[in-house]
């Protein structure tokens, strides 16, 4: 018997005001998986993920978790069926500190002090940066911190699906590095991610496949290998090389 997908998306169009911005994009994310979604900038990729998380419900189409119909479904129903968002640009609560920001995101599931402190614990482990800085304001940390501080956020709700928008955007290349490591870790465990990302490199390190978005649709899938080859071509052309093989 074939497992249900975490996540599967059927046929959805979105229209965001008076302009349709997806048409008929389908995927599926399996338990365990790390998959990403590609694409340059207007290529739907966020209003996907809004999608998804019912930020933007779509026109038409279906969205199921674990098989359940969640079409629609408010942002904070959703989080009760341990989906996590950790979006663009981040949304954390910049007058609460660390830790407080972390709490927040235990908030749906109502859990035990002690499993709070655990959990604490396994962010503060993922994320060693942070320990130094729990009781400082979010708005006081660098972006790369408080990136951090958005993905250990969405971590504290125990999620059966973390989806990231953009994770990468603006960060420096060592930061980024960090972010990643953390999330491979977490791939690792068997968190199920669906990554939103324009880095094909930084995509490619983590994913074990993708879907390629263009103009609103999703116009074919890559391996993390393809992904990878494809990196390698985009920064030997633009630094005038040509690619070999």
């Amino acid at each position: 018997m074939t497992e249900t997908p975490v996540l599967e998306v059927e046929k959805i169009s979105t229209v965001r005001g008076r302009v349709q911005v997806l048409w008929d994009v389908s995927l599926s994310v399996r338990r365990g998986e790390t998959v990403a979604i590609v694409g340059p900038n207007g290529a739907g990729k966020t209003t996907l993920v809004g999608s998804i998380t019912g930020l933007v419900p779509p026109r038409s189409g279906r969205i199921r978790v674990n098989g359940e119909d969640v079409t629609g479904m408010a942002p904070e129903r959703l989080a009760s069926r341990r989906v996590a968002l950790v979006p663009e640009r981040r949304g954390i609560f910049a007058p609460l500190s660390v830790r407080e920001n972390l709490l927040m995101g235990a908030y749906a599931r109502r859990a035990q002090r002690a499993d709070l402190a655990a959990d604490l614990d396994d962010v503060f482990g993922l994320f060693p940066a942070l320990v130094r800085l729990r009781d400082a304001l979010a708005g006081s940390l660098s972006g790369g911190e408080q990136q951090m501080v958005a993905i250990g956020r969405a971590l504290m709700a125990k999620p059966e699906l973390l989806l990231l928008d953009e994770p990468s955007l603006g960060l420096a290349p060592k930061v980024r590095a960090e972010n990643f490591g953390a999330l491979a870790r977490l791939a690792e465990r068997g968190v199920t991610i669906l990554l939103v990302e324009q880095n094909l490199r930084l995509a490619a390190r983590i994913c074990g496949r993708a879907y390629l978005m263009q103009r609103g649709r999703i116009v074919g899938t890559a391996t993390s290998e393809e992904l990878a080859q494809s990196a390698r071509h985009v920064y030997l052309e633009s630094h005038g090389e040509a690619p070999h093989g």
